[in-house]
Order: C-alpha cells, then structure tokens, then sequence
C-alpha cells in the first residue's frame, strides 16, 4: 500500500523538529500542492526549487524522499533557475534519493 501524502506531510514535520529548524514553506507548499492534486485524481507531483532551499532544508527533506518511491506521489521535480549555494553532497543525496522514484515509475 503506497504511503499517503499526510505522512509523508508528518514525517518532514517530525524530520524538521529533530533537526530543531522551522519547516521551509517551499516544501510544505509543494506537499499541500501535491495532495491537492492527488484528491482531484490528478498526476500528484511534488515539486521543489532548489532556489528555495538551505542547506539547513536538506535534512528533512531527504527524510521525506526515503518514502517517496512508495509514495501516492507519482513524481518529482526539482527545479534550479539560478546558481545553487548548496552543498554538492547534499543536492548529490536528494537527486539520488528523486531518481529512486523516477526509476521506480517507470519514468527513465
């Protein structure tokens, strides 16, 4: 049975809490977004700026992706529109843990 998007929604929260940092508004919008589309019976992608990201955001949002691959989200976007002053390591282990679900989905 595929993970709902509430989980996944209280895991990042609890991911956020153990890493004492404020969830960022960008990833909650982007889980809000995705259960929207996936009650109106739509393609439910989860879609994140890497523009909109620290490397604080990083932590929990890898947290979330460990499920996303069994997920009720069908896919994942991460967008970079401008120069990313993120660490390499850390964009490295989230294109790692986004390309799990695309290889899963059959979308590669």
């Amino acid at each position: 049975m595929a993970t709902d998007i509430g989980t996944l929604e209280k895991r990042y929260f609890d991911a956020c809490k153990r890493q004492g940092i404020i969830p960022n508004k960008a990833i909650v919008a982007a889980l809000f977004k995705a259960k929207i589309k996936k009650g109106r019976h739509e393609i439910s992608t989860l879609m994140v700026s890497m523009d909109d990201l620290k490397d604080v955001d990083l932590y929990p949002l890898l947290d979330l992706l460990k499920e996303i691959d069994s997920s009720e989200i069908d896919a994942v976007d991460i967008v970079n529109r401008s120069s990313c002053v993120l660490s390499g390591e850390h964009v490295s282990a989230v294109l790692r843990a986004v390309n799990k679900k695309a290889s899963s989905s059959g979308y590669l």
